[in-house]
């Protein structure tokens, strides 16, 4: 299974250059809480169909829409085309306006359309509605792994037969003050800035955005002559029954989780040739995952997390980091962990540092760990 075409929506604005410029630029920040980006719908969507959109389908729509036009003509797959969309909390800021209407006006203040605006799956149905693909469309939620799976299973769905080509990725607009409150309460929200890694690392800042990849079966994508961007070697899911709240000490299950999508890609250990590691910058998440990765694949493989430019996006996040992978083994190069000023000293890891790394490409394994125990990994290769 194939990448032919990568869309996003972030800090940066729209487009996979945007990303990359955003996260190869040490002096990159996340915006404050509540990690708002400059994103307005009008510019990218007509104004009647957004209208029945939350934000997190209509950064979903405006992502998979720029993901199709970087993949070129890819035809009319009808009802082989599929849609895999993911986010952790839907249209929650949809849902919270509906909440607080009700409460105030009565049940008369909600719109007949309601109904199709905040649930997980009104991404994807908003994608395959625009892209007018009749396969599946399937909206999917793993908390922070969410992405991360997302694409895993538009590729099992390409891999078994059941679709020529998916639209597959993360979507997520989290920044409601009930889900900031949350994130307050479990006291995992970064004072200033997210230090991925460091020392001083005190949490992570809450961000909104989209990435989508047009995944291919190969054969498909070379006989309509498309440029083949990366491929999507292997994955592999796993739950941390035992961190629900946070990693376990040991992070065995995220070790267990490496290993099986190693596995899954048919490569060994020893050929990762690069990790774009989960990192929020929170002190249990970062020491579970060093841990893993230095068991997993010893000490000397170099590292990055681009939540340091970008903050969390939750659902997004995991696609977002696919994205920057198949963007480093286009550009030769692996981003910086923006934000990392001293590595902690727990940590024997080659950590990606002040600015963009020349690198000869290789096997990239992407990692998601989600609140509630849910662990993902993912294997990138070049084509």
């Amino acid at each position: 299974m194939v990448v032919t075409g990568i869309g996003v929506v972030g800090p940066g604005g729209v487009g996979a250059d945007a990303l990359w410029d955003v996260c190869a630029d040490v002096t990159s920040r996340p915006a404050p809480h509540p990690g708002t980006i400059d994103f307005t719908p009008a510019d990218h969507l007509p104004r009647r169909e957004s209208r029945r959109m939350d934000r997190t389908t209509q950064m979903a729509c405006v992502a998979a829409m720029d993901a199709l036009a970087s993949a070129g003509d890819v035809g009319t797959p009808g009802d082989r085309g599929g849609v895999v969309i993911a986010s952790a909390y839907g249209g929650v800021a949809a849902l919270a306006e509906g909440v607080l209407a009700v409460d105030h006006e009565g049940p008369a203040a909600i719109s007949p359309v309601f109904g199709t605006v905040f649930p997980v799956s009104a991404p994807a149905s908003a994608v395959a509605a625009r892209a007018g693909w009749s396969g599946a469309s399937i909206g999917l939620a793993a908390t922070c792994a969410s992405g991360t799976v997302a694409i895993s299973e538009g590729a099992r769905r390409i891999a078994d037969g059941r679709c020529d080509i998916v639209l597959a990725g993360g979507t997520e607009a989290p920044s409601t003050p009930a889900v900031v409150a949350a994130f307050e309460r479990l006291t995992v929200l970064c004072a200033d800035r997210p230090r991925p890694f460091d020392v001083d690392r005190d949490g992570f800042a809450l961000a909104e955005g989209s990435a989508v990849v047009v995944l291919e079966e190969a054969g498909r994508a070379r006989a309509r002559g498309a440029t083949v961007l990366a491929v999507i070697a292997g994955a592999a899911e796993r739950t941390d029954v035992a961190g629900v709240f946070a990693p376990s000490d040991e992070a065995a299950v995220l070790a267990a989780c490496l290993r099986a999508a190693i596995d899954d890609a048919g490569i060994r250990p020893d050929e990762v040739a690069h990790v774009n590691a989960h990192g929020t910058g929170t002190g249990a998440n970062d020491a579970a995952e060093a841990a893993a990765i230095v068991e997993v694949l010893g000490p000397d493989v170099p590292v990055t997390s681009v939540k340091g430019a970008l903050g969390h996006a939750g659902g997004a996040a995991g696609a977002i980091e696919v994205a920057t992978a198949v963007l480093s083994i286009q550009r030769r190069a692996l981003l910086p962990t923006v934000g990392l000023e001293t590595l902690d000293p727990a940590f024997t890891l080659d950590v990606v540092t002040g600015g963009p790394r020349p690198w000869e490409p290789g096997p990239i394994l992407s990692a998601s760990l989600g609140l509630g125990g849910q662990v993902a990994a993912i294997v990138v290769t070049p084509p």
